[in-house]
């Protein structure tokens, strides 16, 4: 199955802006094609081996190669967005992200499908930011300007690329979505450049338009019963079953085995632990769904909340303490997205996050639910729950050695426990038992060290 390797706005062309990509069709004397036009394969400094010149190739046959070769004249008042793909886990390739993955043959196609049969390219030019005395050193794609003719009249539209990078394009979907809203949102701007269409190009060199519409994604079915079903019966009881111990066993092995998997990818690591703090899923974003009027959660405690977020934002960025953390995995592992079937077989559901980050990610988020069931049932931390946390972080530890790992989960400990403690998403919460969430969030943030088998001694501090 081939990825769209290239996500693309179109939009028609802003100034003049001569640079030369130095393709120039109507010069280079090189091939016929069909439809009356040489076809040439712009290679721009494309990576992924997409060829670094181009190559005169058309339905016909000639072939040349042509340098690429790009030099700002004057500035384009352009910019919207394109996407290449990048390697799950691996730190951002500043070099790609151009035209070179588009087939000569197949834009001069497209250009054909929209300006009519007639219609030849005559130039493929990579547009400047700047002139000589003023450069950008750092933009996230080269607008790529192609030049057409019909008849004797002539035309040109922008092919806007961009690059994965460390700010929030690194994933292959972060630069689909941000395509998407530049083509949907540009419009709207008065004296903005008019968005023509949006697409990808394939790893075969062919742009595919875009379909309108929602997206969705369609997956295998699993049979099973929702662990936090299990969890409110369980809840209930005073002491844990045989079969609860085994099931939390599983759980606990399974993300020993997951996070064994450490990854180089510290763009990526970084990025979690800034999607964790200041992401619209983050504790940001949970944050700015409580109410200004909740009594419990009052604007001035969820500021200090935030800012002792912040504050572990740095200490978990900085090399020290990033180095070697990055693994794989789930990203969202709650009881409502883990199934047991009828023989305990694991099924997990919607992964999140990138599945690349900090393994404190999965194991509090699925630890805090005990604390938050046994709440709920019991208005204590008490029963059986208190033995599946025990359990749960006496096997996970004893199959994955992590030194480190209580010296990090604060923050995501407050993340978790603001989504549990929030209105909007457990409104039958008492003000109680969410009073209680909040203080171990603000507790752990202090700095008060995490030691499972002293939480009750938080309350009381």
């Amino acid at each position: 199955m081939h990825r769209p390797v290239l996500a693309m706005v179109i939009s028609i062309a802003a100034g003049e802006v001569g640079i030369g990509l130095g393709v120039d069709l109507r010069s280079a004397g090189h091939g016929a094609g069909a439809a009356a036009g040489a076809e040439v394969e712009a290679g721009a400094e494309a990576g992924a081996e997409a060829g670094a010149g181009a190559e005169a190739g058309a339905e016909a046959g000639a072939e040349a190669e042509v340098e690429a070769e790009v030099e700002a004249e004057v500035g384009a008042e352009v910019e919207v967005e394109v996407e290449v793909e990048v390697e799950v886990g691996a730190d951002v390739d500043a070099g790609a992200g151009s035209l070179g993955l588009w087939r000569m043959t197949d834009l001069a196609r497209y250009v054909r499908r929209r300006a009519g049969a007639d219609a030849r390219v005559t130039r493929v030019a990579v547009l400047g930011r700047g002139g000589d005395q003023l450069k950008k050193s750092f933009g996230y794609g080269d607008p790529v300007c192609v030049e057409y003719v019909v008849g004797r009249q002539s035309g040109r539209f922008v092919v806007h690329t961009q690059r994965p990078d460390a700010f929030g394009h690194d994933r292959h979907s972060d630069r689909v979505a941000s395509t998407l809203l530049a083509f949907e949102r540009s419009s709207e701007i008065p004296a903005h450049v008019r968005p023509l269409d949006v697409g990808v190009l394939t790893s075969k060199g062919t742009f595919e338009p875009m379909p309108r519409g929602e997206p969705c994604l369609v997956t295998t079915f699993a049979r099973g019963t929702l662990y936090a079903e299990m969890l409110r019966k369980i809840a209930r009881r005073d002491s844990a079953t045989a079969l609860d111990l085994g099931r939390v066993d599983i759980l606990a092995t399974y993300l020993a085995a997951l996070h064994s998997e450490r990854l180089d990818a510290h763009v990526a690591y970084v990025r979690s632990i800034r999607d964790t703090v200041g992401s619209g899923e983050g504790l940001f974003g949970v944050v700015d769904g409580y109410e200004a009027d909740d009594h419990v959660a009052p604007p001035g405690r969820l500021e200090a909340i935030e800012h002792a977020a912040v504050e572990w934002r740095w200490k978990l960025r900085s090399d020290r303490q990033a180095q070697g953390r990055a693994s794989r995995i789930h990203g969202d592992f709650h009881p409502f997205n883990i199934l047991f079937d009828e023989q305990d077989g694991l099924s997990l559901l919607d992964c999140s996050r990138g599945c690349i980050g900090d393994p404190a990610d999965d194991v509090t988020c699925l630890s805090v639910n005990f604390i938050f069931f046994a709440l709920l049932a019991r208005d204590a931390w008490s029963g059986a729950l208190r033995e599946l946390w025990d359990r749960f972080w006496l096997t996970y530890l004893d199959a994955r050695k992590d030194e480190a790992l209580a010296s990090v989960v604060a923050p995501f400990f407050a993340w978790r426990l603001l989504v549990l403690a929030s209105k909007l998403w457990y409104p039958e919460t008492s003000d109680t038992v969410r009073d209680r969430l909040l203080t171990l969030a603000e507790r752990w943030l202090s700095g008060v060290p995490f030691e499972p088998q002293r939480v009750d001694a938080l309350w009381t501090i």
